[in-house]
């Protein structure tokens, strides 16, 4: 009973971490390219001093914002070969998906984003696999 009421607890948590996701990536943006598109990886990474603001916020927030997202992926995703295939899919994915989106509604679409969103969300995975007690 427990177990199903920490997974209830969790899924919620998702669900909000989900929504906060969505308020902070379609919302204002940092970057100006013009046209709206950045094709060349690293420029926007490469674009900020490390001791800047604008590179904490940009490059580590990236990273950072997505790292509960692969460890809720990898908490509900299963273990096994499969699990982990469908988390992949899932961390690759929703950032691409993201990016997507974000162009169609006039914001910036940035190669630099699905990057360091998706090792966000790698290392997030990987963390939960490493945290998390292991089943019987």
């Amino acid at each position: 009973m427990i177990k199903l009421i920490l997974r209830v607890l969790a899924l919620i948590a998702f669900a909000a971490y989900v929504l906060l996701i969505a308020m902070i990536v379609f919302k204002g943006d940092l970057n100006d390219y013009d046209g709206g598109v950045n094709y060349t990886l690293f420029s926007t990474i490469q674009r900020y001093p490390v001791s800047s603001i604008d590179f904490w916020l940009n490059v580590v927030g990236n990273v950072v914002m997505f790292l509960p997202f692969g460890f809720f992926v990898g908490y509900f995703s299963g273990r096994g070969f499969f699990g982990f295939f469908i988390a992949m899919i899932l961390i690759l994915g929703v950032p691409v998906g993201i990016e997507f989106a974000q162009k169609q509604i006039g914001r910036v679409f940035d190669v630099d984003d699905i990057l360091l969103n998706c090792a966000g969300g790698i290392v997030g995975y990987f963390l939960q696999k490493i945290l998390r007690p292991r089943r019987d």
